[in-house]
Order: structure tokens, then sequence, then C-alpha cells
């Protein structure tokens, strides 16, 4: 016979392990300290998402600023050669240092 799951009479009856260990050894991952108590860890991890969301809510929007660049931006004053040279300056900056 196999050491598959055997099937009797058209019953499923599965082959179960022996269990050798009590559940306080399992946790602490010894044998020796049956029955004894392990410190339980919890642990928390927190996604880029999250941290992303947190930030927003410590920095609030700036209504009023994000008004005047909508409205500079659909009026075409947004984008100026001082403001070009500015951005170009900065990238350069970033790709050259």
């Amino acid at each position: 016979m196999s050491n598959v799951d055997q099937i009797t009479n058209g019953q499923f009856q599965p082959r179960l392990a022996p269990i050798t260990s009590s559940p306080a050894q399992r946790v602490n991952g010894t044998g020796s300290e049956l029955g004894a108590r392990s410190e339980a860890v919890d642990r928390v991890e927190v996604s880029s998402e999250a941290r992303f969301l947190d930030a927003l809510r410590e920095n609030p929007i700036r209504t009023d600023l994000v008004e005047r660049v909508r409205a500079e931006i659909e009026a075409g004053t947004y984008v100026t050669d001082q403001r070009l040279d500015a951005a170009a300056d900065a990238i350069a900056g970033d790709l050259f240092s």
C-alpha cells in the first residue's frame, strides 16, 4: 500500500501522524520543557502605502496653493522662463553632483 491517504468502503480516511509534542513544546521549539509557557511576541508590518497615507495625514494639503497653481496652469501663466530655468538647474544639479 502507498503512503497516500486511504479510501475504504467509499469513505475517505486520512492517515494522521501521531502527536509527539504538546503545543508548548512546538511554540518553544524544544522537547524538554513539557508544559513550559512561552512569551508571545506580536509583530506589525506597515506597508509603504500605509506610511504614505500617514504622511498625508500629518502634512495637510494646502488647498489655497493648489487652487492658485491650477488657475495659473489653466490661464497659461504657470510655465515661465524663470521656472523652466530653475527646473533645469535643479535637474542638472541632481545629475552632475
